[in-house]
């Protein structure tokens, strides 16, 4: 069994000269933190982890490595805002044929549509993706309703 985690970005400054550059708040950053508190408690180990390349998932990733000691992230273009769920089930293959365990981070709504395709529910409304949220997935081969979600955890219901 393979899991894959997903991590919303942290919250970021709401006015930036363009969205791409949002940079994270101090809310942000203490976001963060508990996320990286909150694997390293439950001894998740990703043992590679893909950002978006837009700033403010990036820095979120970063924070999240430092403090969890995960391997530093790698960039992905395809998980920039926009992603969709036949490209991430694309682009992840070459991620989850070699690692049982892949955490990615990136943005709203490409998340809860990827969840919603992941796990077979046809209604991706119906899942909701907070700032700052780890979702886990777990399956056998990541293909389109093949996986379980296993849990959604915001970082306001992680504990310090």
């Amino acid at each position: 069994m393979s899991h894959l985690y997903l991590l919303r970005h942290a919250e970021a400054e709401p006015d930036a000269r363009n969205d791409f550059q949002r940079e994270l708040t101090d809310k942000g950053a203490n976001q963060s933190r508990r996320v990286a508190h909150f694997l390293m408690s439950r001894d998740i180990r990703p043992e590679v982890v893909i950002t978006s390349p837009v700033t403010r998932a990036k820095q979120t990733a970063e924070r999240v490595c430092l403090q969890a000691s995960l391997p530093m992230p790698v960039e992905e273009a395809f998980l920039a805002c926009g992603m969709t769920p036949d490209t991430a089930f694309e682009e992840l293959l070459a991620y989850t044929t070699k690692f049982d365990h892949v955490l990615m981070v990136g943005h709203e709504p490409d998340l809860s549509e990827f969840i919603a395709a992941a796990i077979g529910v046809h209604e991706p409304n119906s899942i909701k993706v907070r700032k700052a949220s780890l979702i886990g997935l777990s399956f056998g081969r990541l293909t389109p309703g093949a996986a379980t979600l296993e849990y959604n955890v915001p970082a306001r219901m992680m504990k310090d």
